[in-house]
């Protein structure tokens, strides 16, 4: 399931980093360090560039499509859970609650 059927469905689940195979890997754009203090955000609080940018960066490391990035800043600005479920993504701070089994 890619992460936009995941965000269709408006269900969560975890990424992982993969482990770099090659001795020149490529290098996605990033945010800086900075951008991983948390700040809360209340309801009314528009969605900064600085997370909008965090997000992106982060969106490119684990493989997403770029045409599928806005899909994911767009629920990320009409949805504050989305929002911090995918900061917490992008700044590598997430844990699940439950743990799967298949």
């Amino acid at each position: 399931m890619t992460l936009l059927e995941i965000i269709r469905k408006k269900k969560f689940a975890t990424a992982t980093v993969a482990t770099v195979a090659t001795d020149k890997p490529v290098f996605v754009p990033s945010v800086a360090k900075v951008a991983s203090v948390a700040v809360a955000n209340s309801p009314d609080e528009k969605i900064t560039q600085i997370e909008i940018d965090l997000i992106r960066a982060w969106l490119y490391k684990i493989g997403e499509p770029p045409e599928d990035h806005h899909l994911v800043t767009h629920k990320c600005s009409n949805d504050p859970d989305a929002l911090l479920y995918f900061l917490r993504h992008a700044r590598g701070e997430y844990e699940p609650n439950t743990k799967r089994s298949n």
